[in-house]
């Protein structure tokens, strides 16, 4: 990956490795605690689309509330390891995620996404 992404990348590793345990506690209630107007961006998102792109993923809050809303099929890329490492935890059905920057939109799955 590019040298320049480093400092970012540095960084983001440090916030994920002091919220990692916090992580798996917080996503049960991840519905609850979201505000109506990001829920309802998100059903909107999700509405009628099979596949869906997070870039910049984070611990993949979101692409778990994609699940949720019955999204087949799930792409998170994010440049920290540990965010990374953090979503991967989580387990969410049919979603892949992949430790990256914007040069990984080169490798993307053979089909579309409906939303991003």
């Amino acid at each position: 990956m590019n040298s320049f992404y480093r400092p970012y990348i540095e960084r983001e590793d440090e916030i994920f490795r002091q919220i990692s345990g916090e992580t798996s506690k917080a996503a049960s209630n991840l519905e609850y605690t979201m505000p109506v107007e990001l829920r309802k961006a998100l059903d909107w998102l999700c509405q009628d689309a099979e596949a869906v792109l997070d870039f910049g993923c984070g611990n993949g809050s979101f692409l778990a509330s994609c699940a949720a809303r019955g999204v087949t099929s799930l792409l998170g890329i994010d440049l920290s390891g540990e965010a990374v490492r953090c979503a991967r935890q989580r387990d969410i059905p049919h979603c892949e995620i992949w430790q990256g920057s914007v040069e990984r939109l080169t490798d993307p799955p053979a089909h579309s996404f409906q939303g991003a």
